[in-house]
């Protein structure tokens, strides 16, 4: 499972250049830390939609979406205003936190057709804010609890792949069983009072 020290305290700027640390989004809620490709990907507005949709059960399962990009302030501003989201949208342009986590980069060479159609068919003023460097990323989601501890993580293996409504679903079921341990521990793992003078073998 990832450490998560390695990216807490990691300072970010949001779309407005306010400056973020990633643990502040779990240390209230459990969070949800989406990894967009870039800011002009058209698999990126797909990923906004999905967290538009599931915003009304995100929020009742306690968790917090973010969407971290590789790209500027400047350009997760406009992402975030043509995709229309209420979620909090985190600038890497130096892709610094996609490198601490491992998140893949794709070969060119092996685009898929699927993904060409949808780069010819999209809107071209989005592409022209995507840094030449990150053209080649890959995103990815975790899902993060309140101690910091990585419940569940994936990492994209192709341009096209999001955290579909399947995938949110699996991580609310998650969130609930982990919320329900906490506030139901097993007997196990409560601590039983000694009585003065008992040894406890």
């Amino acid at each position: 499972m990832t450490r998560t020290d390695v990216i807490a305290h990691e300072p970010l700027l949001d779309d407005r250049h306010y400056h973020h640390t990633l643990s502040e989004f779990w240390t209230e809620t459990h969070a949800l830390l989406v990894f967009l490709r870039h800011f002009g990907s058209t698999f990126a507005y797909d990923q906004a939609d999905v967290l538009n949709q599931a915003s009304a059960e995100l929020q009742a399962a306690n968790i917090r979406p973010v969407m971290i990009g590789a790209g500027t302030p400047r350009a997760a501003a406009y992402f975030r205003r043509v995709s229309n989201t209420q979620v909090p949208v985190l600038a890497d342009p130096t892709l610094t936190i996609y490198r601490r986590l491992g998140l893949r980069q794709v070969s060119l060479a092996s685009t898929t057709p699927r993904v060409l159609r949808r780069w010819l068919s999209s809107n071209h003023t989005r592409i022209s804010l995507a840094d030449k460097n990150h053209g080649r990323q890959l995103g990815g989601s975790f899902l993060i609890d309140t101690t910091g501890t990585v419940l569940a993580e994936r990492r994209s293996t192709r341009p096209s792949e999001v955290a579909d409504i399947a995938a949110i679903h699996r991580y609310l079921a998650i969130s609930r069983t982990r919320s329900e341990s906490a506030e139901h521990p097993a007997v196990s793992d409560r601590r039983v009072p000694r009585a003065s003078g008992q040894r406890v073998v």
